[in-house]
């Protein structure tokens, strides 16, 4: 069974990874359930909270995560969903330490580390058969180890100096994992381990860092999407197929796009995230067999950048979930075939980091 990061495949689609494509939907029964994992602040029990609250959004109702600490930053960034079970994956704070960790069903788990002191993250989950994957890192004492974990149990991958793992795929007993390893050079490679075996991908400049921020498995093809950084220093966005690199035509060649997400679909590839105008506004969109989509018509500078976080594709249906800005506020929600829905709280600063679309 193939098991993608934040989706069962057939049953949902992601973030990040690929996503399942039903031959003509669900004509004229339940409509799909969305998903959206992410953050907030100052909803619910907590208005005027200034720190980012973990939780996620079930067709626009939030569920809130419980936190270490309240008074500190935590995220879910990861989302499963199989059967009636939700599995959520992220971050919280205490006082001193990042803790890695995952929800199930509001429950948290920690996620160990070497030592209770030592911080790490986890941005990408996977279910498959029972087994929970969490990828992401865990700091060792030294540097930041890439690797995940198993049902509880830390995985690292064999390196020297800092990586991160950033997507995850189980495709039968494979288990993909897309990210990066630091080069010793002052920057980062991108790549991903195929059952704890690095398999680096090229890049335009060594010298510069690029990243593998999204990852899938079709049939024998292996896609990775990210980011590619030039000698210019400008990040271009596009994916690697089997290695090969693919460029996604950016709304201006001189300014920064990036690849956050990525579906294949009945021989379809979507791929979404953000590119910059020649004035460097970010617009959110998604390009599909490498024709862009923009989702917004207005681009904004603000930071962190509007964005695609995740794709799925449900039939004819394309969803997309990330965020936008209005009147200086961050706007989390999704759009559906191009059409804006906002998710609750939209007073209040929202990310929109993962999704699922259960069919």
């Amino acid at each position: 069974m193939k098991t993608v990061i934040t989706c069962l495949v057939c049953l949902v689609s992601v973030f990040f990874m690929e996503g399942c494509s039903p031959a003509g939907g669900n004509p004229g029964g339940t409509p799909p359930v969305v998903y959206i994992g992410g953050s907030a602040v100052g909803l619910n029990a907590h208005p005027g909270y200034d720190g980012t609250l973990p939780g996620y959004w079930r067709d626009n109702v939030w569920t809130e995560l419980s936190t270490l600490n309240t008074g500190l930053n935590s995220a879910v960034t990861s989302i499963v969903v199989v059967g009636s079970d939700v599995y959520a994956g992220g971050y919280t704070r205490n006082t001193s330490t990042t803790v890695p960790s995952y929800w199930l069903n509001g429950t948290r788990h920690s996620l160990p580390r070497d030592l209770s002191t030592y911080s790490g993250y986890v941005y990408a989950l996977a279910v498959d058969n029972g087994d929970i994957y969490a990828g992401g890192w865990a700091s060792n004492g030294t540097f930041m180890q890439a690797g995940y974990w198993l049902n509880g149990t830390w995985n690292g991958f064999a390196s020297s100096d800092d990586g991160c793992v950033y997507a995850i795929v189980i495709d039968d007993t494979d288990v993909y994992a897309g990210g990066y390893l630091y080069n010793g050079g002052g920057s980062y490679t991108p790549g991903y381990w195929k059952n704890g075996t690095w398999n680096p991908l090229p890049v335009f400049d060594a010298t510069k860092s690029s990243r593998v921020l999204a990852l899938a498995v079709s049939g024998s093809d292996v896609y990775a999407g990210g980011i590619n950084t030039n000698s210019s220093d400008v990040e271009v966005a596009g994916y690697w197929i089997n290695g090969a690199w693919n460029d996604l035509t950016p709304l201006s060649a001189t300014h920064d796009s990036e690849v956050n997400t990525i579906v294949v679909a009945e021989g379809d590839v979507y791929v979404g995230g953000f590119s910059q105008n020649s004035s460097g506004g970010n617009l959110p969109g998604y390009w599909k067999n490498g024709v862009w989509t923009q989702l917004i018509s207005s681009p904004t500078t603000t930071t962190p950048k509007p964005t695609v976080k995740a794709l799925a594709i449900i039939g004819n249906d394309v969803y997309a979930a990330g965020y936008k800005y209005t009147s200086g506020l961050a706007d989390a929600g999704w759009w559906k075939n191009n059409v804006w829905t906002e998710l609750q709280g939209s007073i209040v600063y929202l990310r929109a980091n993962a999704m699922v679309v259960v069919q």
